[in-house]
C-alpha cells in the first residue's frame, strides 16, 4: 500500500486557474486560466513510499505525486513543480516518471516509465507540463558512482 502521511486532498480550482502548493512545499501545480470551462476538484496526494518499480538502473529522488483531475480533461497543459532530493551537477540524469494510478490485473507494484518531457535546470524543483488525468508522477535518478548514491540516499532516508 501506498504512505500518504497527509490523506488525499481536494484542490477547488476554478475556470482562472491559479498556483496550488501540494501539502508543504514538496510540489505545485500550475493550473492555466481557461484549462478548465467550470470550477473542478483535483485529488492529490503526496507518497513518501509505495509498490513502486521504477525504470531499471534508476533511484527514486522524490515524493510521489498522486493527481486525480476526477475525469476532466484540461483544455490546456497543467505544469508539475516538483522537488527532488539530488543536489548535484549531473542534471541530465533526472528525470520524470508517470504511472498508472491503479494496480494493473494481476500486478503488486506501480510500473513507472521514464518521460523524456520535464525540465530539472533548477537543481531545487523540476517542471513537467501534464495533461493526463489520473496519474502517479515522480522524479527517478539515473544509477550514478557511490558517493553520489550515498549522496541521495541519505536525503531519501531524512525526508522519507
Amino acid at each position: 500500500t501506498c504512505w500518504f502521511p497527509f490523506g488525499i486532498q481536494e484542490l477547488l480550482v476554478e475556470a482562472t486557474g491559479g498556483d496550488f502548493p501540494l501539502d508543504y512545499g514538496d510540489s505545485l501545480l500550475e493550473v492555466p486560466g481557461g484549462a478548465f470551462e467550470e470550477e473542478v476538484v483535483i485529488r492529490y496526494g503526496i507518497a513518501l513510499h509505495g509498490p513502486w518499480e521504477l525504470p531499471k538502473g534508476y533511484t527514486p529522488c522524490s515524493v510521489t505525486v498522486y493527481l486525480n483531475l476526477q475525469g476532466h480533461h484540461p483544455n490546456k497543459e497543467l505544469t508539475l513543480h516538483l522537488s527532488n532530493w539530488y543536489g548535484g551537477k549531473e542534471r541530465e540524469g533526472v528525470k520524470f516518471v508517470r504511472a498508472p494510478h491503479v494496480l494493473q490485473e494481476g500486478e503488486s507494484k506501480y510500473q513507472f516509465t521514464l518521460l523524456e518531457e520535464g525540465d530539472f535546470s533548477d537543481v531545487r524543483r523540476g517542471k513537467l507540463k501534464i495533461g493526463q488525468p489520473l496519474c502517479l508522477y515522480a522524479a527517478a535518478l539515473r544509477d550514478l558512482d557511490k558517493k553520489e548514491r550515498f549522496q541521495v540516499n541519505a536525503a531519501h532516508n531524512v525526508i522519507g
